[in-house]
């Protein structure tokens, strides 16, 4: 088949290279929405997901590439989210679930969902309960147990709706959220969404394109108080990569 002949390909080409530590196959398959950025408008996007990872997870395995892992990555919360675990759990099977290293969460707490925090809510509360459905609730409709860990792959608040210092404070929350369910919740790592603005500052009250400010660091490049911030929470519960060899 011609797209595991691709994984297959992409995995050769960056396996070799140590630095290269994970890969994400496919793109939020729950998510049909946008079809320039996740996969689930595409038809059959769950089977290449599930070929996809075990052919990866194969490829790996025979280059003996062992510090390569993979996962996949779900957008949170949209109505057939139970669906799309469910159809995971049924048609993946042994080799799939083997080769699951990570579940990837991709959420926007008063971006997406939800689009507005309400009074009394905190970023905290909102990474808790995105990564409880997660855990509890979806992953064993996958059969993924306690073993296969939760990334935080996307995460992010814009500036323009909030100011400069209130993006810092909610990254604050939001990293310090990660760490204190990582052990109830099995979180593993966490990534913010994005580095750089996408484009310059409009004009006070215009409405920008979603994502469009979620970056650490403005369009021209100069630092926003979350790109210290996010440093130095990297410095207080970062840890430093350990060689690990995968499950096989």
């Amino acid at each position: 088949m011609a797209w595991r002949a691709y994984v297959r390909r992409v995995v050769d080409a960056f396996g070799s290279n140590k630095r290269v530590v994970a890969m994400t196959i496919t793109n939020e398959v729950n998510l049909a929405l946008s079809p320039n950025t996740s996969d689930g408008a595409f038809p059959r996007a769950q089977d290449a997901l599930i070929e996809g990872i075990a052919a990866a997870h194969a490829e790996a395995h025979r280059r003996h590439f062992d510090q390569l892992r993979f996962g996949f990555t779900y957008a949170y919360r949209f109505d057939h989210d139970a669906g799309f675990f469910s159809y995971l759990g049924a048609h993946g099977g042994a080799a799939f679930r083997r080769a699951v290293d990570f579940v990837g969460l991709d959420f926007y707490p008063g971006t997406v969902v939800p689009p507005m925090l309400a009074p009394g809510d905190s970023y905290r509360a909102e990474l808790k309960t995105a990564g409880g459905l997660l855990r509890h609730t979806l992953m064993p409709r996958a059969r993924l147990g306690a073993r296969v860990p939760i990334w935080i792959t996307e995460n992010g608040v814009p500036t323009g709706r909030l100011s400069d210092r209130q993006q810092a404070s909610a990254l604050d929350q939001l990293v310090r959220a990660a760490a204190a369910e990582s052990r109830t919740l099995g979180i593993t790592d966490y990534r913010w969404f994005n580095l750089r603005d996408s484009i310059p500052p409009l004009p006070a009250g215009a409405p920008g394109p979603l994502f469009a400010f979620d970056g650490l660091l403005r369009f021209n490049y100069t630092q926003k108080p979350a790109f210290g911030m996010l440093r130095s929470l990297i410095g207080r519960f970062g840890t430093r990569v350990r060689k690990v060899t995968a499950h096989r």
